[in-house]
């Protein structure tokens, strides 16, 4: 340990723990990358300050490549960035060689005029602030023998060199950037796969609830909503779980105890009937607040809903007609072909004459073959929500004739 690099003891504080040189500088900026991963503005506040730590002059400036489908580095600081197809052309000092370089490794930038006149300054530092001269960068992703994001360190006037307290204070958060990095990755993944599955759910026509330890509903899909009779939009995250665990407390008014199994009920608004299937989850006892938060699910049934019109589906899967494919979905529902024909405003005749059609574009002989088939695969998502229709009598014979 270096003497700047030293824990004291504050007399005057009554043998207090106090931190010296080194860490004394370090001690706020390990706060901000610690304090909320996966936030980019932190981030930014985290360059900033490190360019107010580092010795007068100094810029901080970070440089990566760029995604594969856009080749290219794009340079950043705070919230300013650049991009250019240029290539990698940093001036290492010494011996080492910029791609064998290992994720957390802290280099020196050696002062070459030539590097003034190169592209990669130019069209990237330049612009954000930097001045072309002797430096100091950090490796902070990447794989072996391939980095991909670099932190740099770079005059912000003419005449600033670092100084051995600036290469000093980079080693030391070296591997706190790391970590921090990889916190970030972490919940940037977890928050995409969220949003991910969440709009997978709204796309199933089965309604889908989960529920905490105590039975209260921490997440229910757009089916779920629509049975449960909530509007996902009308009120507070939280008073909306209120309105959900309500709603499905009325649900099962009759089954105070609910097991893992089936059931079928009435709704208590109209009669009409749907099916259940409760799980719990198996989590471990390491799981925490999630086995906490998600501790079981409740699929339900509605088969008298109708989820929805995908008729694009249908026509790519089976080369239906608009016709035809409306026709399939109605029949999905538990509708008889009298009773579509009439919903479709068509003869009974002509059903009849567009099944057999369906039937020998889905291969199926049967109506029972031909739902199950249609139940089980794409046909029964739900589409996004519909656009406005066209008004009048003309555009509602135009859709009947598909």
């Amino acid at each position: 340990m270096t003497s700047g690099a030293r824990l004291g003891f504050d007399g005057r504080s009554g043998g207090a723990l106090r931190l010296t040189g080194l860490y004394e500088r370090a001690w706020p900026l390990l706060g901000l990358l610690y304090a909320t991963p996966g936030d980019t503005a932190a981030a930014s506040r985290f360059v900033e300050a490190l360019c107010k730590t580092i010795s007068d002059g100094a810029c901080a400036v970070g440089l990566g490549r760029a995604p594969e489908e856009r080749p290219g580095l794009v340079a950043f600081r705070y919230r300013d960035h650049r991009s250019a197809d240029v290539p990698l052309a940093l001036p290492v000092a010494g011996r080492e060689r910029l791609e064998t370089l290992g994720v957390g490794s802290v280099f020196e930038l050696r002062d070459d005029p030539e590097f003034a006149t190169a592209p990669l300054f130019r069209k990237l530092l330049a612009p954000l602030g930097a001045e072309a001269g002797p430096g100091l960068g950090m490796v902070l992703d990447g794989v072996p023998g391939r980095a991909n994001l670099w932190l740099l360190v770079l005059p912000a006037r003419p005449g600033w060199r670092p100084a051995p307290r600036d290469r000093e204070l980079l080693d030391c958060l070296a591997p706190h950037i790391r970590e921090s990095l990889r916190l970030h990755a972490r919940v940037t993944d977890a928050s995409a796969n969220a949003r991910a599955l969440v709009a997978a759910f709204d796309h199933v026509a089965l309604g889908v609830i989960l529920m905490d330890a105590s039975r209260r509903v921490s997440f229910a899909n757009r089916s779920a909503d629509e049975i449960l009779g909530v509007s996902p939009s009308a009120a507070s995250p939280a008073r909306r779980a209120e309105q959900r665990t309500e709603a499905l407390s009325r649900l099962l008014v009759d089954q105070r105890s609910v097991r893992r199994g089936s059931l079928m009920l009435r709704h208590p608004e109209d009669g009409r009937p749907l099916q259940l299937f409760f799980t719990p989850f198996e989590w471990p006892a390491s799981a925490g607040e999630a086995g906490r938060r998600y501790s079981a699910a409740l699929f339900i049934g509605d088969a008298k809903r109708f989820t929805g019109d995908p008729v694009d589906v249908l026509i790519e899967l089976y080369s239906l007609t608009p016709s035809e494919a409306r026709l399939a979905l109605l029949l999905t529902t538990g509708r008889s072909v009298e009773e579509s024909a009439s919903q479709l405003g068509i003869a009974l005749s002509t059903a009849r004459s567009v099944l057999k059609a369906i039937f020998a574009k889905t291969g199926t002989r049967r109506q029972a073959d031909l739902v199950r088939m249609l139940l089980i695969g794409p046909g029964a998502l739900r589409p996004d929500p519909p656009g406005p229709q066209p008004r009048g009598k003309r555009a509602a014979r135009r859709r009947r004739r598909g």
